[in-house]
């Protein structure tokens, strides 16, 4: 971790990893864990676990053990962070749909009353 935080900063972002690439440590290491250079960006995204853009050494250790063992263990930390993004997604669209009901159900009782004075209304006409 620390070879890769290169300002010494407590975090790694894409463009110090990024940097380390060619580093033959760095290079060694994701061969050691069955990562090709190439996945380096995805590998970040999918260590970056809160989303903030840079990597601290908890999610960096994290992840790594977690990538421990079969080669697919990147397509399972993939489908791991997608399916978090979609649960993000799914909660916050169910919160506006609930902010909906909740407005409809304030308005209705005086769209009810309205609507049974306007028919009170037209029957004492007639």
């Amino acid at each position: 971790f620390r070879s890769l935080d290169v300002d010494s900063s407590g975090f790694i972002g894409f463009d110090e990893l990024n940097e380390q690439l060619d580093n033959p440590q760095v290079q060694k290491y994701f061969r050691t864990i069955d990562v090709d250079l190439s996945e380096a960006r995805c590998l970040f995204d999918m260590l970056d676990m809160n989303g903030s853009g840079t990597i601290d050494f908890e999610e960096f250790l994290s992840g790594c053990i977690r990538l421990q063992g079969p080669a697919k263990s990147l397509d399972l930390l993939m489908v791991a962070r997608e399916m978090r993004c979609a649960f993000q997604r799914q909660t916050g669209q169910t919160e506006v749909l609930a902010e909906k009901v909740r407005t409809i159900c304030t308005a209705l009782p005086q769209l009810v009353f309205e609507a049974g004075y306007s028919r009170s209304d037209t029957t004492h006409s007639v």
